[in-house]
């Protein structure tokens, strides 16, 4: 690797969801790893190795980190979380944190209004609706916030997207596991995406772009975005 690539890499990750997943992006590298169930200490620090050891870096290469903060899986959430503070502080390396359900309306699909929901469990779903930015920079849109997050019933979600999308201008995409999951809820015009969490690319873009825009965290100080109280299990689990 030359040396004024030194420092150019991204890793981010994001654990909110029900696919656990970490992305590397550098100088015309753009891979990712992915697994089903969002948890897992182990599957975060194994997958950033190989994807390290495959682009032929190591990680004081790195210069950004970026973690999705929630809202989510409570154990995915804190497990991302912790694994991206505890590298901020080694590497002493910026470190980006995007709303989880903002990342993963960031995609290749380009509509307007981009609602996104997050199976919850319990019988809820966690949502928000965004308004994407017209692009300026690179092939993906800023998601801009209108409405959320927020953890409501089912039946309650798709009554908030109905008065919501009454007003929208332009196209309305459906993102996420929530939207599988209760599949005849939704306005029958809008268009769905078949992913159910973040594309890799647009999280890649909107960690890079957090950073453009001076949105930093320290490290010592994040938290993650909770909206509910933990489940039984998932508090035995982290």
């Amino acid at each position: 690797m030359s040396m004024e690539n030194k420092g150019s890499w991204l890793l981010a990750l994001d654990l909110a969801g029900p696919l656990g997943l970490v992305v590397l992006e550098g100088p015309g590298v753009l891979t990712h790893s992915s697994w089903e169930g969002g948890e897992g200490a182990r599957q975060i620090f194994s997958a950033a190795a190989s994807l390290l050891e495959q682009a032929g870096i190591k990680a004081g290469d790195l210069g950004l980190l970026g973690v999705g903060r929630g809202p989510g899986s409570f154990t995915g959430i804190r497990m991302g979380i912790m694994a991206a503070k505890a590298l901020a502080e080694v590497l002493e390396v910026p470190l980006v944190a995007p709303d989880s359900l903002a990342a993963a309306a960031v995609g290749p699909e380009g509509s307007e209004n981009v609602f996104m929901a997050l199976d919850a469990r319990r019988g809820e779903l966690y949502s928000a609706l965004f308004r994407m930015e017209a692009r300026e920079r690179g092939p993906f849109s800023f998601p801009r916030l209108v409405a959320g997050p927020q953890v409501l019933g089912p039946q309650e979600t798709a009554r908030f997207l109905a008065e919501k999308a009454a007003g929208l201008e332009g196209e309305l995409l459906l993102v996420g596991s929530g939207i599988s999951a209760y599949p005849h809820l939704w306005p029958r015009g809008a268009r769905r995406a078949e992913r159910r969490g973040p594309d890799p690319a647009g999280l890649a873009w909107l960690c890079r772009e957090l950073h453009r825009r001076g949105e930093v965290e320290d490290h010592l100080s994040l938290v993650p975005l909770y909206l509910r109280n933990p489940d039984v299990g998932e508090v035995k689990n982290a």
